[in-house]
């Protein structure tokens, strides 16, 4: 499956994030990169065939733009089985992604954020779609040393999925969707505090 479609505006935000100065980045934060397990589920309105929840992985990275902002870049892999014993769907999604920490308890390790970006999707499941859409959701972070961090995260995703083998019929091949997905995962912090 090929990686699902970006926007340059996604990969050159993280670009301008990481190329802040890292004394700035030190007192703000810092640069993460971390692995993550995802679960995922697909509703595709008007398919003939619907997928049932399934996981995958992932990988994150981002950076720390103060104390109460970070900006992340995920990439997701799942497998999704389809109901009774039919084909899995494979579903790929690259997402960018602002968290903004919500809930900040004065000397604790826990916060909680809500975040919000854009996600590029390809979803192979007989015939391939992508698509670029929305996505909103909250999490919990706990960073109880100051290297490692881990989170919990909840994300939705709406937007349509257009076939991409047979963009000249977009009628008949286009899909109203609704993705959900659960991350579990660990952040490394590579430079900063």
């Amino acid at each position: 499956m090929r990686a699902p479609r970006f926007p340059r505006f996604a990969a050159a935000l993280l670009g301008a994030a990481l190329l802040a100065p890292a004394g700035r980045l030190a007192a703000q934060g810092g640069i993460f990169a971390g692995i993550h397990y995802s679960g995922a589920s697909l509703d595709l309105k008007g398919a003939s065939k619907n997928v049932d929840f399934g996981g995958g992985y992932g990988v994150h990275a981002g950076v720390g733009l103060g104390d109460n902002l970070q900006v992340v870049v995920n990439y997701d892999k799942n497998r999704l089985p389809s109901g009774a014993g039919g084909t899995s769907a494979e579903v790929a999604q690259v997402d960018a992604l602002a968290r903004l920490f919500v809930l900040v308890p004065p000397g604790s390790p826990l916060r909680v954020f809500a975040t919000g970006g854009v996600t590029g999707r390809t979803v192979k499941f007989g015939q391939e779609f992508d698509g670029l859409s929305p996505t909103g959701g909250a999490g919990v972070y706990v960073r109880p040393l100051p290297k490692v961090a881990f989170t919990g995260t909840a994300l939705w995703t709406f937007g349509n999925l257009t076939s991409s083998t047979q963009l000249t019929n977009r009628s008949g091949n286009e899909f109203s969707s609704t993705g959900v997905r659960v991350q579990v995962g660990a952040s490394l912090f590579l430079l900063g505090r």
